[in-house]
This record gives C-alpha cells, sequence and structure tokens, in this order.
C-alpha cells in the first residue's frame, strides 16, 4: 500500500512538472489564427524575443537588409519583407534578437 501510493505521488509529481516546462519547438513564432496584426510568416506571428535564424528559417530570405546603429554594443539589422497586402514589415534585430517590427505603407 505504501509502495503504491509512493509511486503514484511521484508519478503526479512527475506529471506536474512536465506540464510546467516550457518546452522549445523546432519553428518559431506563435500559432494564432485568431489574431489579425503583425507580421505572419504562414501561420506563425512572429514576435520581440525570437532570433534572426528562427525568422530567416520560418519566413524565408528577406526582400532586403540593411545594418545601421553600429555602437560598442553591437548593431542593428534590418529585415524587409513584403510587400505583403500593401505593407513592407520592417524587423529589427539587436545582436540578433527580434526587438521590434515596424509596418511600412506601400
Amino acid at each position: 500500500m505504501k509502495k503504491t501510493f509512493i509511486i503514484g505521488l511521484t508519478m503526479l509529481i512527475l506529471v506536474t512538472f512536465l506540464m510546467v516546462i516550457p518546452w522549445q519547438v523546432s519553428h518559431a513564432g506563435t500559432f494564432n489564427p485568431s489574431i489579425g496584426t503583425g507580421f505572419r510568416c504562414g501561420n506563425l506571428l512572429m514576435r520581440e524575443g525570437l532570433q534572426k535564424a528562427q525568422v530567416v528559417y520560418n519566413c524565408g530570405e528577406p526582400f532586403m537588409t540593411e545594418k545601421s546603429y553600429v555602437d560598442a554594443y553591437g548593431e542593428v539589422d534590418k529585415l524587409i519583407y513584403g510587400p505583403e497586402g500593401g505593407y513592407f514589415y520592417v524587423l529589427y534585430f539587436y545582436v540578433g534578437k527580434l526587438i521590434g517590427i515596424e509596418e511600412v505603407r506601400q
């Protein structure tokens, strides 16, 4: 009886622990078809904090790239995607991490 209780308690703790861990997935972005705004690559919504490699992997090569704002800490890379629906999307990366997305009318 005591052994069964310990096994059950261990399983409960394990399942609870596995539900809390943020599992990494092979693709970047968030799948949410109800969100209508933001920059999308297929069904994935690109969000701040993603790595540049993740965005390029999911969205493909950009229409244009630029580098600017070089300082002692790094540089800001801009990847420009579009035109899509009358807009260009400028994605700003600082030290390889997405820090902002700007929607520019064509």
